[in-house]
């Protein structure tokens, strides 16, 4: 799999390292989201098997698809906190419990790069 990362956004902005740039281009092209803390969490439900469960419960609560909302950045972030509140809130207590915990939290390094590109 090839990138064009010299028309990314990022890499004109000099705010984006070319790793990370790279990385949300990888995780784009996998289906994920865009915002690496919510690629992070459809990592880790699909590894637990719990995607689909996530979705289900998504599509109840606001009445959409998670996958062609969940690079709608201003939205996306509270209600996928919201849907993991639903789904375990004896850890996720109150709807914005995920998103208090996990925003820029994910952390992207050239061996994790590797790593997920490897798998």
């Amino acid at each position: 799999m090839i990138f064009d990362v010299s028309t990314d956004r990022g890499i004109r902005s000099g705010s984006q390292s070319l790793t990370e740039i790279m990385y949300r281009l990888f995780l784009q092209q996998l289906g994920y989201s865009k915002d690496l803390d919510l690629a992070e969490l459809e990592i880790t439900l699909e590894a637990q098997d719990r995607l689909p469960a996530f979705a289900d419960t998504y599509r109840t609560l606001f009445s959409k698809e998670w996958d062609r909302n969940k690079n709608l950045f201003a939205t996306s972030l509270g209600e996928a906190s919201r849907v993991m509140h639903e789904l375990d809130p004896q850890t996720y207590p109150q709807a914005d419990s995920w998103s208090k915990g996990a925003m820029g939290h994910a952390d992207i390094t050239p061996g994790l790069l590797a790593e997920r590109c490897r798998t």
